[in-house]
């Protein structure tokens, strides 16, 4: 694998299932702190998230470490001056409580989610 396939491959797991998420990881935040800090800004200030063009309950997601829109979180971070590579939370999405990869679905339970295998 290359440089470039492995970036991909590592963006693609950053993103976790669902690709177009993205939640800060809690040493993400604090550079984040420290950054908008040394611009004079809160964690809530008007400047930040007018500059990213998103909501003040967007922000507020992104600080509870709520997944949010790639896009979003990606402009929150160009905003403050930071790499949203290095805010990213890299840990593994983890699956819903009673499923596993290998889970199947009852075969008389209609198929909710087309994406899913089937048994």
């Amino acid at each position: 694998m290359n440089r470039i396939e492995s970036r991909i491959s590592e963006s693609l797991e950053l993103m976790g299932k669902r690709r177009d998420r993205l939640k800060a990881s809690r040493e993400g935040l604090g550079l984040v702190e420290n950054t908008i800090r040394h611009r004079g800004w809160g964690q809530q200030s008007a400047a930040w998230y007018d500059r990213a063009h998103v909501s003040l309950a967007t922000l507020r997601r992104f600080w509870q470490r709520i997944p949010i829109s790639a896009g979003s979180f990606k402009a929150i971070c160009e905003a403050a001056q930071v790499d949203w590579q290095q805010v990213a939370d890299r840990t593994p999405a983890i699956a819903a409580p009673g499923l596993s990869a290998n889970s199947c679905l009852n075969s008389s339970t209609p198929l909710i989610n087309p994406s899913l295998p089937e048994c």
